[in-house]
């Protein structure tokens, strides 16, 4: 019993690695196409490229906002429904 009990305890770490693995190239990929796009609209040489334009600050505000919408009302529900 013991053997099978450390089989599968081996297993469950193997597929929590991979997970953390599949997760942390998410990640990545994530920051990167937001690095990317920021590139597109504030380096200059992408700018004539792509035609494209500097956002202003308050563009900016809106964006930051309308990216955080989302989890921030996630969690306001998952703290409205558990509490």
């Amino acid at each position: 019993m013991s053997r099978l009990r450390e089989h599968s305890d081996a297993l469950r770490r193997r597929v929590l690695l991979f997970l953390l693995g599949l997760l942390s190239m998410a990640v990545l990929a994530l920051g990167l196409t937001i690095l990317l796009q920021i590139a597109a609209v504030t380096l200059p040489f992408l700018q004539t490229v792509l035609k494209t334009v500097p956002p202003s600050p308050m563009e900016w505000l809106v964006i930051a906002v309308a990216s955080l919408a989302p989890a921030l009302l996630v969690e306001l529900y998952k703290l409205r429904r558990f509490t």
